[in-house]
């Protein structure tokens, strides 16, 4: 099965809906799983390079 591309525009409000999306992501891991904040980094930082191997991650402003 093949993967469809969407195009979709990065408006502000497509913005900001990744922005709740992405908060109510991390508030289910840290009920769900007891994550604390570093926990939550290294789960998106591996979502981050499962989608981009080549990314550039700066470690330092974690």
């Amino acid at each position: 099965m093949s993967a469809k591309v969407v195009n979709m525009e990065w408006t502000d409000e497509f913005i900001t809906n990744a922005q709740h999306e992405l908060t109510a992501m991390v508030k289910d891991w840290k009920y769900d799983y007891g994550a604390d904040d570093k926990a939550c980094v290294a789960m998106l930082s591996w979502m981050i390079l499962r989608l981009k191997p080549d990314a550039e991650i700066d470690l330092g402003s974690f």
